[in-house]
């Protein structure tokens, strides 16, 4: 096979991958909205039975608390720190459940993205080495921002991958975090910064196109 026969069929790949990970996207957002869905009766359900809403001893009750607790008081265990309590656990455990849909599919577009753009660059579409190195810095950052966020809820702050992941962002989470007014223990930082990158990696990406 020839060189430029090597890099089409590689670039023909790259295509089609990128396609491919598009349709799982779709599957995998109406996936995670399925599962969201099916979760809402059980949270107000298992909410019900520890505010004593619903009798817990009651069939319904019980039968409630044998199928949340297992998931549910580790939880507490693990994150009362941040004002997780017995009784609002279950709406804590959905928002957890829809962070961990988010992450996966923000990881997916991730890989769909570069792949789009190294197929981009393979045609010689745009500059594609200008768009590669946008795409991959600011995909970088915001995976960074992620692993930040989610090993600070396990408390990875001390491991290698969490100081790397801190030393990337707090150059932008920190300006952010002084001009916010105090939310408690909740910092909106990462969240600001997250959509601060998207705008500005827009931005960059029509320079580029």
């Amino acid at each position: 096979m020839s060189r430029d026969g090597g890099r089409t069929q590689i670039s023909g790949m790259l295509g089609e991958s990128a396609i491919t990970l598009s349709f799982v996207g779709i599957w995998l957002r109406l996936a995670v909205l399925a599962v969201l869905t099916a979760a809402i009766p059980f949270a107000a359900l298992a909410w019900a039975a520890r505010t004593r809403r619903l009798s817990p001893f009651g069939p319904v009750g019980r039968t409630v608390r044998r199928l949340t607790d297992p998931m549910l008081n580790p939880l507490v265990r693990r994150f009362g720190r941040f004002g997780v309590r017995m009784d609002s656990a279950p709406w804590w455990g959905l928002l957890l459940l829809l962070l961990a849909g988010a992450t996966a599919i923000v990881l997916l577009d991730l890989v769909r993205q570069v792949l789009g753009d190294l197929y981009l660059a393979s045609q010689g579409v745009g500059d594609g080495v200008l768009r590669l190195i946008v795409t991959w810095t600011f995909e970088l950052l915001r995976l960074a921002l992620l692993v930040r966020v989610i090993g600070s809820w396990f408390g990875w702050e001390r491991h290698p991958i969490g100081r790397l992941a801190w030393r990337m962002t707090e150059w932008m989470l920190a300006p952010i975090r002084r001009r916010l007014p105090a939310f408690g223990a909740v910092d909106l930082s990462p969240m600001i910064a997250w959509f601060a990158l998207a705008i500005v990696e827009q931005l960059l990406r029509r320079v580029s196109s």
